[in-house]
């Protein structure tokens, strides 16, 4: 049977599927069946342990497990091994010793971005599958973990979440991507999390990524959430979320200012307390909109 799945899947993505139509859209709501997961530590910092939503795989990927969790999902058009993944891996292993677990989705990812939503739950649920078999084998304890997510990543961290038993420690989104489909009712939000964070970088123009307004328990915004310093584009300002996450880890002195209620984030609007964005400490204790300036290089130095 998995066999006649696999070949109808491929038949579907690149000519034709002689599977007949109930088959067909079965599969289309499972296609979170074809994630894939790689787990990173200090021991295995190059060469990732594979593991499956099965008892046997937690059984012998045992040694691999700290008590820290970190969980990496990848934007629409990613995959294992790409920019999101070597830049926050390496701020993570360097500066502490965790477990970092790195889901490629790529399958459902490369499709149009209507469709990758559209199979956003499925991969969030089979997220949610693997980390009930890992809690169940006391590989982890949602107190310890912390799911991070990038553009579309985000709102699947969160329906990830929502579908385990129990509260998830902590949620960041990096420039959560706009909502469509599903995601209008299901889209990343407090309580999804005990704490959720939200770092917007590309919130602004008709071509912008990020969902361009406060979704989180707390939210940053750099540079007023767009038009980051030494970027000309949308794809710049985007992946400069996950570059100042990395870099929250591994330097550590970048600090937001709590903004007024209802005000748009701004140096003349945000005079209140400091607040560290990033880094991976479990619970923060504030809540709003932040606002800083920062630099254009690593590592990208709050600017007053």
């Amino acid at each position: 049977m998995g066999k006649v799945l696999f070949v109808c899947l491929a038949a579907v993505f690149i000519v034709s599927c002689s599977c007949d139509g109930a088959e067909i859209g079965a599969l289309a709501t499972r296609r979170g069946e074809f994630n894939m997961y790689y787990v990173y530590s200090r021991d295995n910092p190059h060469l990732p342990t594979r593991v499956y939503p099965t008892v046997q795989s937690a059984n012998i990927d045992a040694r691999d497990f700290r008590s820290m969790v970190v969980v990496l999902v990848h934007d629409h058009g990613g995959s294992h091994g790409t920019a999101l993944d070597n830049y926050v891996k390496f701020a993570l292993l360097s500066t502490e010793d965790v477990t970092i677990i790195v889901v490629d989705w790529s399958l459902v990812a490369s499709m149009s971005y209507a469709n990758a939503v559209a199979q956003a739950p499925s991969v969030g649920e089979n997220i949610a599958q693997l980390l009930q078999v890992l809690v169940q084998r006391r590989r982890v304890t949602l107190a310890n973990l912390h799911m991070v997510g990038f553009g579309l990543g985000a709102h699947i961290v969160a329906l990830a979440a929502r579908s385990v038993n129990g509260v998830v420690a902590r949620i960041t989104g990096l420039d959560p991507s706009k909502p469509q489909g599903v995601l209008n009712h299901a889209y990343l939000r407090p309580g999804d999390a005990a704490y959720v964070e939200v770092i917007h970088t590309d919130g602004e123009g008709e071509d912008a990524n990020d969902i361009g307004i406060p979704i989180g328990n707390v939210d940053f915004f750099p540079n007023w959430g767009t038009n980051q310093p030494g970027c000309t584009d949308n794809a710049c300002n985007h992946i400069r979320s996950y570059e100042l996450f990395a870099a929250s880890i591994s330097d550590g002195n970048l600090f937001g200012r709590l903004c007024r209620l209802n005000v748009e984030p701004s140096l003349e609007n945000c005079p209140g307390s400091r607040l560290a964005l990033g880094t991976n400490t479990l619970i923060k204790y504030n809540a709003g909109s932040f606002f800083l300036q920062t630099g254009s290089t690593y590592p990208y130095d709050e600017l007053d």
